[in-house]
Formats: structure tokens, sequence, C-alpha cells
């Protein structure tokens, strides 16, 4: 699983253990969701970006469709963030949009190999 450098030295702290991807669409037209491509139970490598050497492994405990919505603070520390305002800045970095209905995969996990 992808993340950029910042928040694999998080995961590897402990102090992130949820992700939120955006929704991935499907079929020739794209008009249909696709389910999740992570797996509960499954482990995956933690990768600072694109074709980067693993650093670690995480196991998915558990996978949530919802709304993006406005983070809370319990939902922001789980991130790995301080607080929501700036779960809500590094979301925009990352994907130049917030919108509060945009519908995302809730991904939990645990840190298995550092």
């Amino acid at each position: 699983m992808q993340f950029s450098p910042d928040l694999c030295d998080l995961i590897l702290r402990r102090k992130k253990t949820v992700t939120r991807r955006r929704m991935k669409w499907g079929g020739w037209c794209g008009c249909s969701e696709m389910p999740c491509r992570y797996e509960v139970g499954k482990t995956y490598a933690i990768q600072p970006g694109r074709g980067k050497k693993a650093v670690g492994r995480i196991r998915v405990i558990s996978v949530d469709r919802q709304k993006l919505g406005r983070p809370t603070m319990l939902e922001a520390r789980l991130e790995g963030f301080l607080n929501p305002h700036l779960f809500v800045a590094k979301w925009l970095d990352l994907y130049g949009k917030y919108d509060v209905d945009q519908i995302v995969d809730r991904i939990e996990f645990e840190l298995v190999q550092p």
C-alpha cells in the first residue's frame, strides 16, 4: 500500500492506524463502483511511493465505505494527525480537492512488521 514518506513514518511509529482511499470506479464506462482492493485479514507492504522498496507490513483489520465527511478529532488522530484541520490539509495536498460527499474506503490496519 502506498503512502507518502511522512505517513510511512507515522505508521512505523504506530501513530497512524487508519487511511482513507478514494473509491475506484470500474467497467469500461467507469459507471459502476469496484470493491476495495484491500481485504480484511491480508497483509500489505508499506511503500513510501510507487515502485519504492517496502519499509514494513500492515494487516487490514476493517474496510468500510463511507463519505469523506468532516473528520472528528478521533478520526484525525487515527489518521496520524493532531487535529482535523491537519488531516484536511494533507488530503488537499495529496488530491487538490476536499469534498465531504466524496465516497471513500476507510481502511483500518495494524503494523505487523516494521
